[in-house]
């Protein structure tokens, strides 16, 4: 932002490659995604999938909600949400 002359650094939380050799990595999303995120009118399996589209870079690159959806198999979202969900501490008990 110009007025505070300050960028955020989102570290990579995690780093793995799908079967492919597709490579994922996990950081943190910005506050100004995640704000418009939750107060968009999406149920909340959409929300959770457009924080880890904006959470995500595949090969190196930034990805967008629509990527996600189509350039993933079922199996492929899977462990990406799978680790994703680690990451963050969100894993389900039991």
């Amino acid at each position: 932002m110009e007025a505070l002359k300050r960028t955020v650094e989102l570290k990579i939380l995690k780093e793995f490659e799908l079967a492919d050799g597709t490579k994922i990595a996990i950081r943190p999303p910005i506050t100004r995604d995640m704000v418009a995120i939750q107060t968009g009118k999406l149920d909340d399996y959409t929300k959770g999938l457009h924080v880890v589209a904006k959470s995500i870079l595949v090969n190196g690159n930034p990805i967008v909600y629509d990527d996600l959806l189509d350039c993933f198999s079922g199996d492929e979202l899977i462990l990406i949400m799978t680790q994703f969900n680690e990451v963050m501490g969100l894993e389900k008990n039991g």
